[in-house]
């Protein structure tokens, strides 16, 4: 599955995590034409990962986490995930 880096304390009004870190563009930018509304990925953030589905809303990529599928995740250095 595509994992793409996210931050989940940054979420909108529908619980939608909002993908706008620098971390985040560079995932989505690698993803090219596989690129899509409805794309089930996985985020992450270094403690904690979950199954989300893209949507594109007001210009900016969201995703809508399916809490049920989160897990922790090993500690990771934050070193790892800063540009």
């Amino acid at each position: 599955m595509i994992r793409i880096f996210g931050d989940f304390n940054n979420r909108d009004e529908e619980d939608r995590a909002r993908l706008g870190t620098p971390k985040t563009n560079e995932d989505l930018a690698s993803l090219g034409e596989k690129l899509r509304e409805g794309l089930t990925v996985l985020v992450y953030d270094g403690d904690y990962e979950a199954e989300g589905v893209l949507e594109f809303v007001d210009s900016l990529w969201r995703a809508r986490i399916r809490w049920e599928t989160g897990r922790d995740t090993p500690s990771h250095s934050w070193a790892e995930f800063c540009p």
